[in-house]
């Protein structure tokens, strides 16, 4: 599969993979799930990666628990719900 065809995936259901966290038991079960992972082993004065970070939440989760979290996407469609989860500092194009 080419990363354009994912990038275009992902953007396309964008609004759904974000709805799910919110609205679906099963991915709330697994947003909790990661957050006691992030939690185990976040370091407090760590630099955090989410590479895909899609809608943002576990990079939201991520902030929360180290000094600094960046969030790597690609579908733009995707940045918009990270963008509205997280206070970003700085946003590159």
């Amino acid at each position: 599969m080419k990363v354009e065809d994912v990038v275009k995936y992902h953007s396309k259901v964008s609004r759904s993979f974000d709805e799910n966290y919110t609205l679906k038991s099963n991915f709330s079960e697994r947003l909790s799930i990661w957050e006691d992972i992030i939690k185990r082993y976040s370091k407090p004065k760590s630099l955090a990666l989410d590479a895909g970070c899609g809608s943002g939440v576990l990079t939201k989760i991520l902030s929360q628990h180290n000094n600094y979290s960046i969030g790597i996407e690609p579908s733009e469609e995707m940045l918009v719900f990270a963008i509205e989860h997280i206070a970003i500092l700085y946003f590159y194009d």
